[in-house]
């Protein structure tokens, strides 16, 4: 399954559907739909830590890396890249 798929599936089911959303455009802005939060946060990098072996630093956890499903699948891309 493709990155952007497996992403899709977990932002929808574990997090939006906290928040009634039925449906991410890959540009939405999760922060501000409250998609993610502080317990979001942990919850998607355990995810993309566990799913895609990436491992994500302290200092990566920052809005630019995580506000859209778009920027998210493009840091997962540039970490399994990287590795």
């Amino acid at each position: 399954m493709a990155i952007r798929d497996e992403l899709h599936r977990f932002l929808l089911d574990d997090l939006a559907a906290r928040h009634d959303l039925t449906s991410i455009e890959p540009d939405q802005d999760l922060i501000r739909a409250g998609v993610i939060d502080s317990l979001g946060i942990q919850e998607l990098v355990a995810f993309l830590e566990s799913r895609f072996g990436i491992s994500v630093a302290d200092r990566e956890l920052v809005p630019a890396n995580f506000q859209t499903a778009g920027r998210i699948e493009a840091f997962i891309e540039e970490k399994t890249n990287a590795a």
